[in-house]
């Protein structure tokens, strides 16, 4: 997306919208970008290779559950049961998805279909799997293009809406999703790990849930409202997770809680409740009157009072003009 921003004026669309046509125009564009990402092969089963290799692997004797008699269905169950796929739905790499183990592949497919051709019966599992697959990836590049568009729309078009202006490779007609680290600055990970994703929120989300964490989809799905300035820290369920990193910020809260009398908790419902704990009661152990307001909407006042109860939180920052009376303005 941020190389069709750079070349809009090449492709003869316009670089700033001034229309619903215009937007329209540009949509079609990023339909046309999503298509030719071939995103599909995250999610597949390259059934011809599937076919190939099973069919020329030298069957083991199956010994998993009965597979006599089963329908096609019911056989797709049992490989997905019995973890004769790796990768499946991990969305890992193109064809990520396959066989574990042909050799076993081949002997399940013996069991179930003695004397048929075990290419082509393996051949129809995958066929039969990937329908499912097919139609995921469908409907995560359907929203994948609404959320583009949608969000294009608000930022460069809407008269409520910031209107940034001109498209351009500098400015381009997504937020980007990822901060990229040059290698230059450490030598000790790989390319692949030095993509960090951003933080920010996402409307109506579950607030116990990491939406940055498999097996969530949002960024891939761009239903993420992304800050460009900061990026999401793996923090796990808990210290054993990643005992540097809960260690490294454990140590920053304290120094800020000897230093200060209150924080301020932006964003807590995207913050994992296990770490905001863990983190105040920290700061607390240093600062006991430590005064803690809170930036926090999860949708309900019981997942609200959850995080109030277990972090400790002295008072919440609230929106007002949600408040349409006198009432509505005292459940804030």
């Amino acid at each position: 997306m941020i190389e069709l921003s750079a070349k809009l004026a090449s492709l003869g669309l316009p670089t700033r919208l001034e229309s619903q046509g215009d937007l329209d125009r540009i949509a079609q564009a990023v339909q046309s970008t999503i298509e030719d990402l071939k995103l599909w092969q995250f999610y597949v089963l390259d059934v011809e290779a599937e076919k190939k290799a099973v069919g020329s692997a030298s069957p083991k004797q199956w010994s998993g559950e009965d597979v006599s008699s089963k329908s096609d269905g019911d056989l797709v169950e049992i490989v997905k049961r019995n973890g004769l796929l790796t990768g499946y739905r991990s969305y890992g790499g193109r064809f990520i998805t396959k066989a574990t183990d042909p050799a076993v592949a081949a002997g399940f497919v013996k069991a179930a279909r003695p004397g048929a051709d075990a290419s082509e019966t393996w051949g129809k599992i995958a066929d039969i799997l990937n329908v499912d697959l097919y139609s995921e990836a469908n409907d995560d590049a359907k929203a994948a293009k609404a959320n583009i568009v949608d969000r294009l729309k608000y930022t460069r078009l809407d008269p409520h809406g910031p209107r940034l202006g001109e498209i351009s490779g500098s400015s381009p007609l997504i937020e980007n999703y990822f901060t990229h680290v040059p290698q230059s600055k450490t030598s000790k990970f790989p390319k692949e790990a030095l993509s960090l994703a951003n933080n920010g929120w996402i409307w109506a989300a579950d607030p116990l849930s990491n939406f940055a964490e498999y097996p969530g989809k949002a960024y891939v799905r761009r239903e993420v409202i992304a800050w460009g300035d900061c990026v999401k820290l793996r923090y796990g369920k808990s210290k054993e997770d990643n005992p540097w990193l809960w260690d490294h910020i454990t140590s920053y809260c304290q120094l800020l809680a000897d230093l200060f009398d209150g924080f301020r908790l932006d964003n807590c419902h995207s913050t994992p409740l296990a770490v905001g704990v863990h983190m105040i009661d920290a700061a607390r152990a240093v600062n006991p009157n430590l005064y803690v307001m809170a930036e926090l909407f999860t949708g309900s006042q019981e997942m609200d009072l959850k995080f109030v109860s277990q972090i400790g939180i002295n008072s919440l920052v609230r929106e007002a003009y949600n408040g349409g009376n006198p009432k509505d303005f005292s459940g804030l």
